[in-house]
């Protein structure tokens, strides 16, 4: 019985795929009567089209990986922050930093200092409107914008820490 339906099987997917000589003998009783240059041509549109929907795909990750997100005070974009790669995270963020982003209200002042000096550097680099190195930023920026950069890349280092933990 095993060997009847394992025949069956095998006779419908022969019917369904011919070995490629029976298929090329049985080309012209094909029932979309197609020819060889057809199907080639056939063959050639696809992969025009994959290609085509490679450069789409491509063009719509180099978009995403493009975003910038603001930082918003009373409903008003006030900074415009660049998502940094993996690589970049993994340079810009100390492991101690890191660790104590989950808890801000415990990091010692000393350290909290040198996390400052950090941070300007972080926000050169990351905050792209408006643009200001990092020295400006120490002199411009006040606690609560601080904070609300802080919260902003917190998260990001967030996100890292847990890519970091996951391997």
């Amino acid at each position: 019985m095993a060997d009847n339906i394992a025949r069956a099987k095998e006779e419908a997917f022969i019917r369904k795929h011919p070995p490629l000589s029976k298929s090329l003998e049985n080309l012209e009783s094909n029932p979309q009567n197609k020819s060889v240059d057809d199907i080639l041509q056939e063959q050639e549109e696809a992969k025009a089209k994959y290609n085509a929907d490679v450069a789409i795909v491509e063009a719509a990750l180099t978009e995403f990986l493009d975003i910038k997100d603001p930082i918003v005070f009373k409903d008003k974009a006030i900074a415009w922050v660049r998502r940094p790669t993996m690589k970049e995270m993994k340079s810009m963020f100390p492991v101690e930093m890191l660790q104590d982003m989950e808890d801000l209200d415990k990091v010692p002042p000393e350290k909290a200092e040198e996390y400052n000096k950090v941070l300007f550097d972080i926000m050169a680099k990351l905050i792209e409107i408006p643009k200001y190195t990092a020295e400006e930023w120490e002199r411009k920026a006040n606690p609560y914008f601080i904070k609300m950069f802080y919260e902003h890349i917190g998260k990001i280092a967030l996100i890292l820490q847990t890519q970091i933990e996951g391997f």
